[in-house]
């Protein structure tokens, strides 16, 4: 019990890092997920492509080799250095999107076609 209770300020420290990784990266992938999502439903072909591309590119690559390019990637890379905790948020973040980015597109897709329709006619729009 001592090594719980003698090491406080480390818990602090890493709950504090885990709520932080939690909320930005869940906010970063809300964001970066809409955009992604809109263009999953475009009408614009170049838009759909690229969205469907960083979809399958990012959600077929495992969450731990994502966190390993971030983490001994991106330094290489000669960009502005950042700390392991921004990095987290960048990684979970960017492949949270995707998901989130699929749930928006697959509930704009059940619309049934009539209902699409129908909406146009009232006057609303939609990603069909």
């Amino acid at each position: 019990m001592d090594v719980i209770f003698g090491n406080l300020d480390l818990w602090g420290e890493a709950i504090s890092n885990t709520l932080l990784v939690f909320f930005i990266g869940g906010l970063i992938a809300i964001v970066l997920g809409f955009i992604i999502g809109a263009a999953r439903v475009s009408p614009v072909p170049v838009a759909r492509a690229v969205g469907t591309l960083y979809v399958n590119i990012v959600r077929n690559t495992p969450l731990t080799l994502v966190f390993f390019f971030f983490v001994f990637g991106y330094p290489v890379l000669g960009l502005p250095e950042l700390s392991n905790t921004a990095l987290g948020i960048i990684a979970i973040g960017i492949y949270t999107a995707t998901y989130v980015a699929e749930v928006l597109r697959a509930g704009i897709n059940t619309v049934p076609v009539g209902q699409a329709e129908a909406a146009r006619a009232s006057g609303c729009r939609l990603g069909r």
